[in-house]
């Protein structure tokens, strides 16, 4: 199930249910907003719920939903770097009203989320994966470790940049139950992949 304020996802999959916000009419009646369509979707019995984009309340349900079963559901949200996306998290779910205290959110965030992938559009004006980062909790604090890190070794005289891709040595935590799902992750884990230029 996708689910946007605007529909721009085109996923090419069998089975897709693309639900869509709603503004209200000239009478101010039928307004749907993201939250009705993330509690909605959790009645439809989804395998992965793919929300467009959180920018408010609507967190608080995202967080909900992959903490109850929708494994491998996924969100965007806007942040500068993956450090900052747990903070955005948990500002934006502290806007709802759900009145749930700031550790309990952490909490849910450490759960629900494991993988952060932070794209950026460089002044080139290419976008490009910055960072692939995995979330840890330590005590009541979140933090991210890069496994994957964009490094930009040069530009161009046409103002192209150049770079790399690093892998920082650290195997995620979720490796195993990738393996579990019957995903084949390679003999040595992501460090098989290694690190590679970037031309584009």
């Amino acid at each position: 199930i996708t689910i946007e304020e605007t529909a721009e996802l085109k996923l090419d999959h069998p089975h897709v249910i693309p639900l869509e916000a709603r503004q209200s009419n000239m009478e101010g009646l039928g307004k749907i907003e993201l939250r009705d369509l993330v509690k909605t979707s959790l009645r439809m019995r989804a395998d992965r719920i793919v929300v467009g984009e959180v920018r408010g309340g609507e967190v608080m349900d995202m967080l909900q939903a992959m903490n109850v079963g929708h494994s491998g559901s996924m969100t965007t949200v806007h942040a500068n770097n993956s450090h900052d996306v747990l903070r955005r998290l948990e500002a934006l779910a502290l806007m709802s009203d759900a009145g749930v205290p700031r550790e309990s959110i952490r909490e849910m965030i450490a759960s629900a989320v494991q993988l952060i992938v932070h794209i950026n559009r460089f002044r080139d004006g290419k976008r490009r994966v910055c960072s692939i980062s995995q979330v840890i909790a330590e005590g009541d604090e979140l933090r991210v470790e890069d496994i994957y890190r964009f490094d930009v070794s040069e530009t161009t005289p046409n103002g192209e940049i150049r770079g790399q891709h690093h892998y920082n040595g650290i195997q995620p935590r979720f490796l195993e139950q990738v393996k579990t799902k019957g995903f084949d992750a390679g003999a040595h884990g992501l460090g098989a992949l290694g690190s590679g230029e970037v031309e584009a």
